[in-house]
């Protein structure tokens, strides 16, 4: 019997773990220039970025524009978005607790003010989880891993196939929940540093969506204090 147990308990823990991509290790050497690689997609200091957004929802498209200023430093969002006219649709804030200042229906609900920052807190800040390990991909793409606090793992690959960087989040299930790709602008050279010129951020699960930003502009609110005045990650 007790032979039985253990095997169900391999079993069930393989299982959890199925879905979520292999790592392979890498050479100890590596391992410090790789664990600062991955820290380049998440900006430093505080910063404006303004958007637009291209969202795809329930086969249903539409586009608006986005305003966001971000200081991971204080753990603090803030998102407007509104039509290209200028209407404000949504407007919220988040520094540890969440603040809806407008909201016009479907943009009103706190869930959807959850789901949106927890998207640009994804995006734009480094993982809350701790780091767990680095190694390579079957492709040989380097890749960090971090420890979410429901369990799952957020990937994050500093030098994407075809793209600037890739964050992949899973859940505890080992199920994919969320997709960021970055794209660098198209007169990005090797030794500028600049914001990524596109985004696309993919969510899945029943009430999938896919939001595509295209960047308009990238501000560093905080240059006195020595900060680059372009985006330090690409």
């Amino acid at each position: 019997m007790k032979r039985i147990s253990s095997l169900l308990i391999i079993l069930l823990l393989a299982a959890s773990c199925g879905g979520l991509p292999r790592i392979y290790p890498l050479n100890p050497s590596q391992a410090p220039e790789l664990r600062k690689a991955c820290d380049l997609p998440f900006p430093i200091g505080k910063w404006r970025f303004v958007h637009s957004i291209e969202a795809t929802m329930l086969n249903r498209k539409g586009v608006l524009m986005g305003v966001t200023v971000i200081s991971p430093d204080e753990n603090s969002v803030h998102c407007v978005m509104m039509t290209l006219e200028g209407f404000v649709l949504f407007d919220a804030q988040y520094d540890g607790d969440l603040v809806i200042n407008r909201g016009v229906p479907p943009f009103d609900s706190e869930s959807f003010a959850k789901g949106l920052m927890d998207d640009i807190r994804l995006t734009l800040f480094r993982p809350d989880g701790a780091f767990v390990g680095s190694g390579t991909l079957e492709n040989r793409i380097p890749v960090c891993r971090y420890q979410n606090a429901d369990g799952g793992m957020t990937y994050v690959i500093p030098h994407a196939p075809d793209a600037a960087w890739e964050i992949r989040m899973y859940g505890g299930n080992a199920d994919l929940k969320r997709k960021v790709t970055a794209y660098p602008q198209p007169q990005s050279s090797e030794d500028q540093d600049t914001v990524p010129g596109k985004l696309e951020i993919t969510a899945y699960g029943p009430l999938g969506y896919a939001l595509t930003l295209e960047l308009i502009q990238a501000e560093s609110l905080e240059p006195q204090k020595g900060h680059s005045t372009s985006y330090p990650g690409m």
